[in-house]
């Protein structure tokens, strides 16, 4: 809901200042309203370096609102609904294969008394089939399910009668938004006048707003005040640079003195940064280009009949919902239900294949424990299960060794195979130490899985920069990845990362906990 003024004492010909007080004051008053709403957003980020990641992403969404005021709360009852409507993302700038919708994500509310209520409306049909090939669930099943929250019981703090008269009082002694000129004016369809105003946000009143936040800051104890502060500041640091680069606009009729459209948007330029990780984890970032968001508003008002939003009374509670997805679980022939998920436990599988001459181990020679892990480099779950693979090396140094698999799922991960490549090339220019460097940065710095990046790091290494760089200019390591393979369909992996624990399987990036009880009890001594 937009801020008004009151009334000011006006002359027979209101000033355009004066029209858009009136409108402003109309829609603090608190009518039933209607708001439709688009918001467009777009990214464009160019690199200073070709080596660089350089793309585009776009964003459309639509809301839909109806805002129906309840006498004696300050907090409205509402219905409306959110459409993702389009999304897409270049691979450069998710790291990955590009990203799209084929169908729009809806989602619908309620708000009433209090108590919101959601369904989904509308789910694409690639991210059903997602769910069914990744966790054998069929999410279509949720669409049309009202789920009731109720906001008091999540801790979510609705505006209080305090915050919002503290508003009213700033927005009377300083106008919001300020008239910098009359765009255009013309009639609608009723011979009423239609006043394009060009605006700008009052400096006086963010100022306002920054007391009425600096009155809140907790007194107590002196560190977490001076924290507060700080953090306030930069806040209201962004908010001003984030003003000074937004134009707003708010369409008026003149003749009734009632706000028909607002409308805002404008360009937000910052430093792209490219981040790298040492094998220590210290992070080291360089600015590598500029990134830029674009950002289009256009919000639609009319007056509502003021009906009353009613609630579903078909709606789930938290246990129903809890019980919905459980009988959405895959289940066996038997009938009983399977969990499907990154962090399974461990489970009969086909035979691995023994560890030979050809492999890349870390670890004793000796050790009683022998962890193969089929991994893929440029996938977000193995890296994040890596550190946690060593960290049994540091517990259990004599009992456990790591055996690395290549796994790379090309069609998810452009840079998998490459990556794959540039780690046996490593292996072949500098042998089982240099694989080992070579995959530690290649799991500390996805971004730079390129050909400049592989050389990059055959240079800190001191492999060879010659030989190293015909190795994977002319792919002679792509058998040996295929060989590992062939040997995980065979032992029936299906993703990334997969473990063989002495012959068990374990899927997943399981928590460390998980995968230390698992080498525990297949022999190695705490």
């Amino acid at each position: 809901m937009l801020l008004g003024l009151p009334l000011p004492s006006a002359a027979a010909a209101p000033s355009a200042q004066a029209v858009l007080n009136n409108a402003l004051l109309k829609e603090w008053a608190g009518q039933p309203t209607r708001q439709d709403t688009t918001i467009n957003v777009g990214v464009k980020q160019t690199a200073y370096k070709k080596t660089d990641p350089s793309g585009s992403a776009k964003l459309g969404l639509h809301l839909k609102t109806r805002t129906v005021p309840v006498t004696g709360s300050v907090t409205p009852d509402q219905e409306g609904s959110l459409s993702l409507d389009s999304l897409s993302v270049d691979s450069a700038l998710s790291e990955g294969l590009p990203v799209s919708l084929d169908g729009p994500l809806g989602v619908q509310w309620k708000l009433v008394d209090r108590t919101a209520y959601f369904q989904l409306s509308q789910l694409p049909p690639s991210i059903i089939e997602l769910g069914k090939e990744f966790s054998g669930t069929d999410y279509s099943a949720l669409v049309g399910r009202w789920i009731k929250i109720d906001l008091a019981d999540e801790g979510v703090n609705l505006p209080e009668n305090a915050d919002i008269g503290a508003l009213k009082t700033l927005a009377m002694k300083a106008p919001p938004l300020l008239v910098t000129r009359v765009e255009s004016k013309t009639k609608n369809a009723g011979k009423d006048d239609i006043w394009r105003l060009r605006l700008r946000v009052n400096p006086a009143f963010v100022n306002g707003l920054y007391t009425l936040a600096w009155n809140k800051l907790p007194k107590s104890p002196a560190a977490t005040r001076s924290a507060a502060i700080k953090q306030l500041n930069t806040d209201f640091a962004n908010l001003r640079s984030f003003i000074a680069r937004t134009g707003v606009v708010a369409v008026v009729d003149a003749t009734t003195q009632t706000l028909t459209r607002f409308e805002l948007g404008g360009s937000y330029p910052s430093p792209a940064k490219q981040c790298a990780y040492d094998d220590n984890f210290n992070e080291t970032c360089r600015t590598s280009g500029t990134r830029t968001v674009t950002l289009a508003v256009g919000i639609n008002i009319s007056h509502d009949d003021g009906s009353p939003v009613s609630a579903p009374a078909d709606a789930l509670d938290q246990a129903g919902l809890e019980a919905l997805l459980e009988s959405l679980q895959p289940q066996d022939a038997t009938g009983t239900l399977q969990e499907i998920d990154e962090t399974q436990t461990l489970t009969a599988a086909p035979s691995v294949s023994a560890v030979d001459s050809l492999d890349h181990v870390r670890g004793s020679a000796n050790a009683k424990v022998t962890v193969i892990t089929y991994s893929d480099f440029a996938c977000p779950f193995c890296q994040r299960m890596d550190p946690d693979l060593d960290h049994l090396l540091t517990d259990f140094p004599n009992d456990v060794r790591l055996v690395y698999r290549e796994f790379p799922l090309a069609e998810v991960h452009p840079s998998a195979q490459s990556a794959a490549e540039a780690a046996e090339c490593a292996a072949e220019v500098g042998g089982n130490d240099a694989f080992w460097q070579m995959h530690d940065k290649l799991m500390l710095n996805p971004a730079l899985q390129n050909r400049d990046g592989y050389l990059s790091f055959a240079s800190q290494i001191g492999l060879d920069g010659t030989a190293f760089a015909t190795c994977i200019d002319t792919h002679a390591q792509a058998g040996r990845v295929q060989r590992d393979l062939d040997s995980g369909r065979a032992a029936d992996v299906n993703g990334t990362p997969t473990s063989f624990i002495n012959g068990e399987k374990l899927e997943g990036a399981v928590e460390y906990s998980m995968l230390k009880d698992a080498v525990v009890r297949a022999g190695a001594l705490r």
